[in-house]
């Protein structure tokens, strides 16, 4: 899956950004973007950028000049965690063609949330810096962040060192990509090479909480056993079973980096090279994940034995095969390939989950490929409560509007199910 806005309108053209972020004990973001901008228009007067919610911009200037910013309040607090507000530049002079513009931005905020045990989610993945749809940049990232915890972005490492109590990590990727991510945590490694790619697979050291094997129920009242005293020593006292051993986070890292790697070269055949070729894979808290160019973000259930969480079978299949696969596709469909507008954004997903049926295919075997088909059949044809399929909601190019209190499934179902069913009948 994917969360970035559409491209921006060819009315001005952003490149070379150079952040350098700090990372507080705290967990608190506070960053210094830099970029070049370049307009196609004359006498621009305002620019409205995306930043997540939980940013806030404190200052910009254009050219070393102070620039006017309009953030609304109201709106950034009233948005859902992880979503883009909006917020108005206005230069100290109107901008003009042909000039290669120098926009400095002052921005910090919460957008890291420890979840367990030095287990992080990142809830401002695409969007912790400022931008204006999604346009392929150069990236040249600096953080600084607590000495014991590691920082993975996209990029090959130009920097890594420590400084007092601060790890410094400066990462730049070898080409222009469109959305730049990073995670947090105390990470294991597991590194495949294959021919010109690269593939880095880290790993939470501990479990988070929702993983844990759940308490055990506690034991039943005492039953009284006819015939005997009513003695402490006379109660049949039902123990508890013992609870189970707890999933091993570890546990298909190797297996994960091996997939990956595996995924990238056979995609890499069908589609060509993808944007870059470092590619650095990391778990995310949930039951998602999100493939950006160079970096993917995965379900921290995909890094567990299925047999460990007691999934059913399709589950299974989908944590442990299908997302990496699928997510490893978004290096090409919405990495190197964009949509033109959310009406086409699930034309991204539709072509990144084909794309991993393919693999499935070639790796398992026509077999899962056709269970997978049938699972999104049948969750097209499911009845809601009004008594219509799901598929009824609408049509695919309504994207996120098809999710609705009605019927929350729509969205998910029609986009990645019918998508891939209308790849499939082609």
């Amino acid at each position: 899956a994917r969360s970035a806005a559409a491209p921006a309108r060819v009315r001005w053209d952003l490149s070379d950004y150079r952040i350098q972020a700090t990372v507080d004990p705290d967990l608190t973001l506070t960053a210094v973007t830099r970029l070049k901008m370049k307009s196609s228009i004359d006498g621009i007067r305002a620019l409205p950028f995306d930043i997540a919610q939980e940013m806030a911009v404190a200052g910009v200037t254009v050219d070393g000049k102070p620039a006017e910013v309009l953030q609304h309040e109201a709106a950034r607090v009233g948005t859902a965690r992880g979503e883009n507000t909006q917020f108005l530049v206005t230069p100290p002079e109107p901008l003009h063609p042909g000039h290669d513009y120098e926009f400095e931005f002052h921005h910090s905020g919460k957008v890291i949330v420890e979840t367990g045990d030095r287990i992080y989610y990142v809830t401002a993945r695409g969007n912790w810096y400022p931008s204006i749809g999604t346009v392929a940049a150069s990236f040249d990232l600096t953080f600084r962040y607590p000495r014991d915890l590691e920082l993975v972005t996209a990029g090959d490492v130009i920097e890594d060192r420590t400084e007092g109590p601060w790890r410094i990590t400066r990462r730049r990727p070898s080409a222009p990509i469109g959305l730049a991510g990073f995670n947090l945590g105390n990470y294991a490694h597991a590194r495949v090479e294959r021919g010109e790619y690269v593939v880095d697979v880290c790993a939470n050291r501990s479990l988070e909480p929702s993983l844990q094997p759940r308490p055990q129920l506690p034991p039943a009242s005492p039953v009284l056993v006819p015939g005997r005293r009513n003695s402490r020593a006379a109660l049949d006292i039902p123990q508890p079973p013992p609870a189970p051993p707890p999933a091993d986070p570890l546990a298909r890292l190797s297996r994960l980096a091996d997939d990956v790697a595996s995924a990238l070269q056979f995609m890499a055949s069908k589609f060509g090279p993808p944007t870059v070729s470092h590619l650095t894979v990391s778990p995310i808290p949930g039951t998602f994940g999100q493939g950006f160019p160079g970096m993917i973000y995965l379900s921290t259930r995909s890094y567990v034995n299925p047999a460990e969480t007691r999934m059913a079978a399709a589950d299974a299949l989908f944590f442990d095969e299908l997302l990496q696969a699928h997510e490893t596709a978004h290096q090409w469909w919405g990495g190197l390939v964009y949509s033109a507008s959310y009406r086409d954004d699930w034309l991204m997903e539709a072509l990144a989950n084909y794309s991993a049926l393919l693999f499935l295919e070639k790796s398992r075997g026509a077999r899962d490929l056709e269970m997978l088909l049938d699972n999104y059949r049948a969750a097209l044809l499911e009845k809601s409560q009004s008594g219509q399929p799901v598929d009824a909601a609408g049509p695919l190019v309504l994207g996120t509007r098809l999710e609705s209190s009605l019927e929350p499934r729509a969205w998910r179902v029609i986009t990645y199910g019918k998508g891939s069913w209308i790849l499939h009948m082609l």
